[in-house]
């Protein structure tokens, strides 16, 4: 989502975004642009939405392989909320099976940007107390 910003700042668009980084567009973070979607900020809701439709698009495919009952979203995206969940959540009703869209749900992680670090030492925790090595 960040590239996708930056590369549409370096084509000519404009961001409030620009002036919180003093114009250095290497400071700019995600949670910045979800600020600047409550903001109002046109090239953050394009960017939220079309990062929001190729996650979507992704999803979809999964949900028609694999028919999840619930789909998970963590990560430093998840802090994004429905700002983005909203269109991921469209895409899939509008590529997915239906019957798999309807049966699935995509939510946010509890645990936001924190989740893989917590269920990697999760992982690791219960590979060291089953005595496993770890490789």
């Amino acid at each position: 989502m960040v590239n996708t910003f930056i590369e549409k700042l370096n084509k000519g668009r404009n961001s409030i975004i620009e002036k919180w980084v003093n114009y250095d567009n290497g400071n700019i973070e995600a949670h910045m642009i979800s600020k600047a979607y409550d903001l109002q900020d046109n090239l953050a809701i394009e960017v939220m939405h079309e990062t929001g439709r190729i996650l979507g698009f992704g999803l979809a495919n999964v949900i028609n392989l694999f028919n999840p009952e619930i789909i998970i979203v963590g990560g430093g995206m998840s802090l994004s909320g429905d700002r983005l969940l909203n269109t991921v959540r469209e895409t899939i009703n509008d590529y997915a099976l239906k019957i798999s869209s309807n049966a699935c749900r995509v939510v946010q992680a509890k645990l936001g940007h924190c989740a893989g670090m917590i269920g990697a030492a999760a992982y690791a925790r219960d590979k060291v107390n089953n005595k496993e090595i770890i490789v």
